[in-house]
């Protein structure tokens, strides 16, 4: 038992290349970033991917928060809480699959938004 539970454990490694885990990490899925980060702390390709995933996440949260908010006016709210919903919804999942291709692409991106909030968790964390 313990053979295949290591043997699987292997195979399992093998297969978390650093381009997978940036794939994962990429991956517009609110909390996805967060276990990568957790056993993949060191590489720092893989941290900042995560923190970009993170602040991206962010975004969406408060963009969310903000058309909750919106949505309370009377008559037009709905609509603007609705608009502002789907501009949350098309900057998160665009944003997260323009860095997917990238990666894909082997070429360095960097969305200055993003880059320097990174920078500020990094200053924060570190």
């Amino acid at each position: 038992m313990k053979s295949h539970f290591f043997s699987l454990s292997r195979k399992i490694q093998e297969l978390l290349t650093q381009k997978v885990l940036l794939y994962l990490a990429s991956l517009p899925f609110f909390v996805n970033w967060y276990f990568i980060l957790l056993f993949y702390y060191e590489k720092p390709s893989i941290q900042k991917q995560c923190f970009r995933s993170f602040v991206l996440s962010l975004v969406f949260f408060i963009l969310l928060l903000l058309s909750w908010i919106f949505s309370m006016f009377p008559v037009i709210g709905s609509l603007l809480g609705n608009v502002i919903h789907l501009i949350g919804i098309l900057i998160y999942v665009g944003v997260s699959f323009f860095l997917i291709y990238k990666i894909y692409k082997d070429q360095n991106v960097e969305i200055d938004f993003l880059d320097k909030q990174v920078k500020n968790l990094e200053d924060f964390l570190i």
